[in-house]
Parts: structure tokens; C-alpha cells; sequence
């Protein structure tokens, strides 16, 4: 009956100590997204004039188009750096 009675004592030890024994570390804290990487890229056809280009006006355009595409990958970067930094937060804090 006694090598019986050691496991229980320590099984109702463990479970004292699972409900009570610690406080919890409260919700995970997430800051939001940065509001530019949520702003949807322009189209290229949004550049565009209503009439015919002339030689310098379509290479300014391209310029502009290209620029655009710059500004939105660089504000696409910062939402995945946000989310790489969510799932290594959420990450850690399973490991802890």
C-alpha cells in the first residue's frame, strides 16, 4: 500500500501547484501594424495620361511607375518585418 500512496502524494503535489503556483504572464502584447504598410500600391495605369505620350512624358512616367514600385516594396518589407516580429514574439513566449 505504500509504494501506492508516494505517486499520489506527489501527483496532488504537482496539481496544487499547476492551479495556484504561478500567475501567468497576462495577454501577449502585439503592437499594431504600421498603418503606410497597409496602404494598397497604385496601380501602374493609375500614371498614365488620358492622351498619347510623348518620348520625355513616358519616360517620366516609367520613372514614376518605377518610384512607386520602390516606395510599395519597401512598405510590403515593413509588414512582413512586423510579422516576422509576431511570430517570433509568439515563438518565445511558447518556449518560456
Amino acid at each position: 500500500m505504500r509504494p501506492v500512496l508516494i505517486p499520489v502524494l506527489i501527483a496532488s503535489a504537482c496539481l496544487v501547484t499547476a492551479c495556484s503556483g504561478s500567475a501567468g504572464g497576462g495577454a501577449a502584447r502585439i503592437d499594431p501594424v504600421p498603418a503606410a504598410a497597409l496602404r494598397p500600391c497604385r496601380h501602374p495605369a493609375d500614371f498614365l495620361p488620358a492622351g498619347a505620350m510623348t518620348q520625355a512624358q513616358t519616360e517620366i512616367t516609367l520613372g514614376r511607375v518605377g518610384d512607386e514600385l520602390i516606395r510599395c516594396g519597401g512598405e510590403k518589407a515593413a509588414l512582413g518585418a512586423w510579422a516576422q516580429g509576431v511570430t517570433e514574439a509568439m515563438g518565445r513566449k511558447d518556449r518560456q
